[in-house]
């Protein structure tokens, strides 16, 4: 069997520029240019709500007309798979199982492997483990560790099940004398806080225990709530809530209302421009209607948000409330569906 690579398609297509995010199909064709180089079969998915976001939401400042036409080419050869976007992760698992393959994402997959775990699938937990590799761009190329194959058939060396330690790759961070970049205000980041964010990354590497996603729960104006995990340091507007909900008639005009940028939660312990040390800091991106945090309406210098607190020793102090415009889309800081139960929650 020819050598696989499992691709997290809604991963490699957002990009982000500074506070800037949209699309790039360019990220898709060179990796897809990259495997094929290395001698690899590919399985391309992604979900198929962010297929129909761009499509038929995005605007032209998120990703241009051509690049609509590459996709929906892409999609129309049979070179992306769109997926069930309650599924996508788990079709990539059992895909890379299926072929015997790697996975290739940025992606740790923690609430899926907590579900598998749930499942009992912890021989499932230990491949996914095993054959995730670790993806990054710097600009539109990809960056990636596997060996080229080479022959009719790929090498043991080549196989997942041949690789002593999967986690050990490095990771493509500044060195110690590398410049750390700007923030999204503009300044200059030190080359530690460089090493602790990855900036056109949804997550950092697998070997960081730093805290890169809040729990929320998350629900639409007049909908019900839904769980979500809630990425820090990168600025967060229409289209990871497109992602999130089903793009419907109904929820349309409310993420209209979002603006493409609309606000950043970051962790307070590496914020330049605070000194506390537990906890986020919450800020508003200029939205056109604003975010609001325990009734206040935000700015640019935002507010802190206290830690989650862990459910056994809650009390009845609730769960802080973010609100997007009015009442458009609200966020509950650290709650689970298991909560909305407690007699504090509403």
């Amino acid at each position: 069997m020819e050598p696989v690579v499992v691709v997290d398609g809604s991963n490699v297509i957002h990009a982000n520029a500074g506070t800037r995010r949209y699309f790039s199909v360019a990220r898709v064709e060179n990796v897809i240019e990259k495997l094929t180089k290395l001698g690899y079969t590919y399985k391309f998915g992604m979900k198929g709500k962010t297929y129909k976001y761009i499509m038929y939401h995005a605007e032209e400042d998120e990703i241009s007309k051509e690049d609509k036409s590459r996709l929906e080419e892409l999609v129309n050869d049979l070179k992306i798979s769109l997926l069930d976007a309650d599924q996508d992760d788990r079709w990539i698992h059992l895909a890379a199982v299926e072929f015997d393959g790697y996975i290739l994402s940025h992606d740790q997959f923690r609430d899926e492997i907590e579900q598998w775990e749930e499942e009992g699938r912890h021989d499932l937990v230990e491949e996914i483990k095993k054959r995730r590799v670790e993806l990054q761009f710097f600009e539109d190329t990809p960056i990636f560790d596997l060996p080229p194959v080479t022959g009719e058939e790929a090498d043991d060396s080549s196989s997942p099940d041949a690789e002593e330690d999967a986690e050990a790759l490095e990771s493509e961070i500044p060195s110690d004398e590398s410049d750390g970049g700007l923030d999204v205000w503009g300044e200059p980041i030190s080359t530690e806080t460089a090493k602790e964010t990855i900036v056109d990354s949804e997550i950092p590497l697998e070997e960081s225990s730093e805290e890169t996603h809040v729990p929320m729960l998350l629900r639409l104006e007049g909908g019900a709530w839904t769980e979500v995990e809630v990425p820090l340091d990168i600025p967060l507007g229409r289209g990871f809530f497109a992602e999130v909900v089903e793009v419907t008639s109904t929820t349309a005009p409310i993420l209209e209302k979002i603006s493409r940028q609309h606000f950043i939660l970051t962790d307070a312990k590496n914020d330049l421009k605070r000194t506390t040390k537990e906890g986020y800091i919450l800020r508003d991106l200029a939205s056109t209607n604003g975010t609001q945090f325990r009734g206040a309406k935000l700015g640019p210098h935002g507010v802190h948000v206290p830690p989650i607190v862990p459910r056994s020793e809650r009390g009845d102090e609730g769960w802080p409330s973010i609100l997007l415009g009015s009442r458009l889309i609200e966020l509950r800081v650290g709650a689970t569906l298991e909560d909305t139960d407690h007699p504090s929650f509403s």
